[in-house]
């Protein structure tokens, strides 16, 4: 019975017993089969038939089941789950409900299969739709009210995907196959596209540390990833053409515009954002230098050599350093900023770095000189790749009165510890 019939007989029951329709019924979608349709109860001709309807709860997501399977299945469109099938597979009634995940009704409809219909008809039912890669490259399928051992699986391309005895598919090529099952004279099946054999990116974690600006009158800055300690940092720009950064997280401007700086390690990507208006036009009488000072407070005074008359000096950050008429500079909090020396006609920029204070003996930068700083020594010696001590944990760690890290210095750190030696650094001659 096609569309009109039903459609007719529907619209009596409304006359009759002023009955409403469903509003969430597909009316031109339906079986080319005898159907009909009373108020909420489909009545299916033939185990084969089925119907398509339309749910959409505008306030809870609908979970659906049959009452019993053996008479009639019901299927959510993988593609839009507003589309319900209700499939007749069995003589008999039953009904098909949905239902909130705590168990509220929001709509039944009462199922009727009269007869069994053309033996050579066959039933077939969409069960789902889904892609497997080298990532996920398996899945298990499950027909709700059927045990899956009482399922005859098979694949229609076993060198695309395979499935055993149980429902579990697994994908072993490339290319788009059909996984069917077949159970009490129902075909339920599965549409599989296999990206498997494909390279697998592997999952990188992102983690945003901060904005940079660079100009012509700050072309550069080194910059640290929240990494922790000993971390070997692959650094690398989104566009060169705007910034390009070294491998100890140098970053100069290379051109105006925005990019990403980005440095990798162990699944983490740590992300600076460079807004850039340098434009390579700064002076030939300008003049760069660095200048690192050891400790909050303590100060550096510059030398003005080559630059006469009135010298005008300035930071570009006073919460990091400031500088006075005299060009003392002084440490204010830990990081960088650039102090500028203008005469006139030639400007000296110095990038002034501020760093924890040195502390001799601590190696690991905790602050403390214990044999816990001899361990550290003696890692950086073994594996320097992998516990390279920072730049001022080195200077710290040179305690034994000869140039350079060696594990004397570590011997030496823990005689301190052991109170044999009273007080760092060492005379070579004491030794």
């Amino acid at each position: 019975m096609r569309y009109g019939k039903i459609l007719a007989g529907a619209a009596a029951l409304c006359m009759t017993f002023g009955i409403s329709l469903p509003t969430n019924y597909i009316e031109s979608i339906v079986s080319y089969a005898e159907v009909t349709k009373n108020g909420y109860e489909f009545i299916f001709d033939n185990v084969g038939d089925y119907v398509q309807i339309e749910f959409d709860s505008q306030l809870y997501k609908a979970y659906w089941s049959s009452g019993d399977y053996k008479v009639a299945t019901v299927n959510v469109d993988p593609d839009d789950p507003t589309k319900i099938t209700i499939t007749a597979v069995g003589v008999g009634k039953t009904y098909v409900m949905a239902t909130t995940d705590t168990g509220i009704a929001l709509d039944q409809y009462d199922i009727t299969v009269l007869n069994e219909g053309p033996e050579t008809q066959e039933i077939s039912v969409l069960i789902g739709r889904f892609t497997l890669n080298n990532q996920f490259s398996k899945a298990s399928l499950n027909i709700r009210g059927v045990d899956s051992k009482d399922v005859e699986w098979s694949s229609t391309d076993e060198s695309i995907a395979t499935v055993d005895n149980e429902g579990n598919v697994k994908a072993v090529g490339r290319g788009e196959c059909v996984i069917n099952g077949i159970n009490d004279g129902v075909r339920y099946y599965a549409e599989v596209v296999s990206e498997y054999g494909e390279p697998v990116r592997p999952f990188i974690t992102e983690i945003f540390v901060g904005d940079i600006e660079l100009s012509d009158a700050v072309p550069a800055r080194k910059v640290a990833a929240n990494a922790p300690e000993g971390t070997v940092l692959d650094w690398w720009s989104s566009d060169e053409k705007v910034a390009k950064v070294s491998d100890d997280g140098i970053i100069t401007a290379t051109g105006s515009g925005s990019c990403f700086i980005n440095a990798d390690a162990n699944g983490n990507r740590y992300i600076f954002t460079i807004t850039s208006t340098y434009t390579g036009t700064t002076s030939s009488t300008e003049t760069y230098s660095e200048l690192t000072i050891h400790g909050v407070g303590n100060t550096s005074q510059l030398s003005t050599t080559g630059m006469d008359g009135d010298i005008n000096f300035s930071s570009s950050d006073t919460s990091i350093v400031t500088v006075d008429e005299k060009g003392l500079v002084t440490a204010v909090a830990e990081g960088e900023a650039i102090v500028t020396a203008d005469n006139g006609k030639t400007k000296a920029k110095i990038k002034v770095t501020v760093e924890p204070a040195v502390k001799i003996g601590d190696a690991n930068l905790d602050t403390k000189v214990t044999v816990a700083d001899a361990v550290a020594i003696l890692q950086s010696i073994a594996n320097k790749d992998k516990y390279a001590l920072k730049p001022l944990g080195a200077i710290n760690a040179d305690v034994d009165g000869e140039k350079g890290v060696t594990a004397k210095d570590a011997l030496v750190i823990q005689q301190f510890d052991a109170r044999v030696v009273t007080s760092l650094p060492i005379k070579s001659e004491t030794k």
